[in-house]
């Protein structure tokens, strides 16, 4: 069929001459792939999207490593397979000299400066939402191809995707105080955006929502539009900015529940009101959550004094006892109404994310105020600052820690392989082999024995440490 020019990419004589000289290479490397007709169907998708042959053929020709690298990713990959399908641009970042250099040579600030570069050239409101698009998908697909090949590891990718996160949040709220002065006015005041949840903790991982809060400061009123409603349009102009699809698609999906007083408080909270809600209204839980907050875009004098109003609050002196059943009675109220669905929701599952976070919260809040450098925003350093302070005993800080690990190398890897859950039955041999290496295992099956006795470990020590 592609011989006879079925599909728009083979409808020139030069492609269809391509295709004879690539036919054999074409086989071999999927034959080599693992999971040879499962991937070589996903190339078939990803090849009738295209809208000509001859460059993408060329390409293969020239670069045959491509090639190979392009099967191992469709055998492996369901879900990156079909990003690749739906966007056939995304091979253009394949070659670009920087797209395999490892993560860890990235400079500070690198992605943040390149997307502010492109922006420059782009002319209104939805031009530079499309610009945002494109580079961090560009982006978030070679995170995604290092982490997948072995040239990162799951810490790097989390931070990667953080720091990519990031650079968006910054530049488009960025966009969005413009957008609202060209309206109303020059800004009554200071403004600054805050993640949390593992976007806080610089743990993210792809197609991951930000959890996020803004906080404002302002001098008393102005003339024109006054603080509190400014502050609201701009919130609201950079959640549209990040998350209303365009042409280009979407780039995440935001979750502002984790500020104060959740979805029935304002977009954008006053500093003044912050520390009096984490002072004297918040619950233990909202507190947990606090511990993870980070700065991630504004003003960066007022993201240092609202972090200053977060430890201090954080820091007081709690009844041990009293936080650590409330603690419980949070992680028991997720296993009735959020339970994992399996095993492999990493995340929900007794012994999974949320058990190893919150031990490291509740130690934050209840050992804040003797050793306030326990703080750490990251679940891994917290959990090191813990046992450095004697928080945590040494064989409880390598067991969580090893498991914490674990767990984001598969979270990370399973993120840009499969929509969802992994469901085994239908998860095709080279993932399965990719997993029994991640959890060092002989098989599969050896690693979902090994993967049940961890999480069986983490629940039995959030219980000696929280409580039942």
């Amino acid at each position: 069929g592609w011989h006879h020019g079925r599909i728009r990419a083979m409808r020139s004589a030069r492609a269809r001459e391509l295709l004879t000289r690539l036919t054999p290479r074409l086989l071999r490397a999927f034959s080599g792939a693992g999971d040879p007709d499962a991937a070589f169907s996903r190339f078939s998708t990803f090849f009738a999207g295209l809208s000509a042959g001859v460059q993408v053929l060329s390409l293969f020709e020239a670069r045959p490593a491509l090639l190979d690298l392009l099967a191992r990713l469709f055998a492996l990959a369901p879900l990156l397979s079909d990003k690749l399908a739906r966007r056939p641009a995304l091979l253009d970042a394949l070659i670009e000299p920087r797209f395999l250099a490892p993560l860890a040579q990235d400079g500070p600030g690198a992605r943040l400066a390149d997307l502010t570069e492109r922006l420059r050239d782009a002319e209104g409101f939805e031009a530079k939402l499309n610009v945002a698009r494109r580079f961090q998908r560009e982006e978030a697909f070679r995170i995604s191809v290092q982490l997948l090949e072995g040239l990162a590891d799951s810490g790097q990718a989390g931070a990667a995707h953080a720091e990519l996160a990031e650079a968006c949040v910054s530049a488009m709220t960025h966009v969005a105080i413009e957008e609202v002065e060209r309206q109303h006015g020059p800004q009554p005041g200071a403004y600054a955006v805050f993640a949390l949840g593992k976007f806080g903790g610089r743990e993210l991982s792809d197609n991951a929502d930000l959890d996020q809060m803004a906080v404002y400061d302002a001098p008393g009123e102005q003339q024109g539009l006054g603080a509190p409603e400014f502050y609201t349009r701009v919130t609201q102009r950079l959640i549209s900015a990040l998350s209303a699809p365009t042409e280009e698609g979407a780039l995440y999906e935001i979750d502002t529940k984790l500020r104060p007083s959740g979805s029935k408080g304002p977009v954008a909270v006053r500093l003044s009101s912050f520390e009096r809600y984490y002072a004297e209204e918040a619950w233990t839980w909202e507190m947990q959550a606090l511990t993870r907050l980070r700065p991630v875009a504004g003003d960066a004098e007022l993201g240092a004094r609202a972090m200053a109003v977060a430890h201090a609050a954080l820091a007081r002196p709690r009844d041990e006892a009293k936080t650590l059943a409330e603690v419980a009675d949070m992680r028991a109220l997720m296993d009735r109404e959020r339970a994992g669905k399996s095993m492999w929701d990493l995340k929900l599952a007794p012994g999974g994310f949320v058990d190893i976070e919150f031990i490291a919260q509740a130690l934050q809040l209840t050992h804040a105020a003797a050793t306030p450098n326990v703080l750490q925003s990251n679940t891994g350093s917290a959990l090191d600052r813990l046992a450095e302070a004697g928080a945590l005993d040494g064989a409880r800080h390598a067991r969580l820690t090893q498991a914490w690990r674990l767990w984001s190398d598969l979270q990370q890897n399973l993120r840009v392989c499969v929509a969802g859950n992994l469901a085994p039955e239908e998860a095709a041999a080279p993932l399965k082999t990719k997993i029994a290496a991640l959890v060092g295992a002989e098989s599969f099956e050896a690693a979902q024995a090994k993967i049940g006795e961890t999480q069986s470990a983490v629940r039995a020590d959030f219980v000696a440490i929280i409580g039942p």
